[in-house]
Formats: structure tokens, sequence, C-alpha cells
């Protein structure tokens, strides 16, 4: 499963779900399912009773520079919990592990793309984002395939 996690209304925060409705318009093999998920982490969670793999994409404070992609596990989300200034339900990190006592345990891989801009009300991404959006999404793209493969 792809989740598309983000807040439209705010700009780079949106990322996400702006990736998500991009790569559905892809051919990807019959395993890989997409998921809207918004700000509604927690809508989330029954989904993954099924889920082998998870691919979370969404914007990521990391404090690199603006449109740079990092790709990691829930590991590393959880022994470097990033701190909590985002607009969804609950945060990843607890998310996951609400899943996790839930008996849901997919293996978790996290895309997340540094934002320029989350505070500003617009529907678009920031010029940054924007001009960088090919470039991340090839390599959204990619890793859904190589992720993908794996499965086959």
């Amino acid at each position: 499963m792809v989740a598309g996690f983000g807040n439209t209304l705010l700009q780079d925060e949106g990322l996400g779900v702006h990736l998500i409705r991009e790569l559905q318009r892809k051919s990807y093999p019959a395993p890989v399912e997409f998921r809207q998920a918004g700000t509604a982490s927690l809508e989330l969670i029954p989904h993954l009773a099924e889920v082998d793999h998870l691919i979370i994409l969404d914007a990521l404070l990391s404090g690199a520079q603006p449109a740079q992609v990092s790709i990691f596990g829930a590991d590393d989300l959880r022994t470097n919990p990033a701190p909590s200034i985002s607009v969804h339900q609950l945060g990843l990190s607890q998310t996951l592990a609400l899943a996790s006592r839930l008996g849901y345990h997919p293996t978790v891989t996290i895309f997340g793309v540094e934002p320029q801009n989350m505070r500003d009300c617009s529907l678009q991404l920031s010029p940054t984002l924007q001009k960088a959006w090919p470039m991340i999404i090839a390599q959204a793209d990619q890793l859904i395939r190589e992720i993908a493969a794996s499965y086959a």
C-alpha cells in the first residue's frame, strides 16, 4: 500500500496527497494499492490488516534543503522521532505504534520530502518543490517499483 499524507490547503504540507494523485496515473503491478490518507492517519489503520509493505509519502521536516528526498524505515523514525508539529490527527510514530498494538506489522518505508513552506494557505506546492517535481515523482516511482518487484 502506498499512502499519501498531507493537507493540500497548506502548500507543501499537501505533498503526499499531490504525489499520490500523480502516481495513481501510472501503471503498477496488481498488488500495489494507493490511498490518499490526507491528515487522517487513524483512518489508515484498519486497511493495514492485509498489508505486507506500507510506503508513506509525506512532507518531512528534517532541516535539509527544500525538495531533498529522504527514504528510511519505521525503525529510524522510532529512534529519531520528529517533533510533533504536524497537522495530522496523530503523528506517524503514534499511528504506527497503535497499528502494531492492534497486530498489524507491515514493513514500513517512508518517502519524505523536505518542504519549503507549510504555513501559507495555497493549493499549489512551493516554487522550489514545483521545480523539483519531476525528480520527486521519478524517485517515488522508482521506490514503489523496486518494492513491488520484491513481492512479485
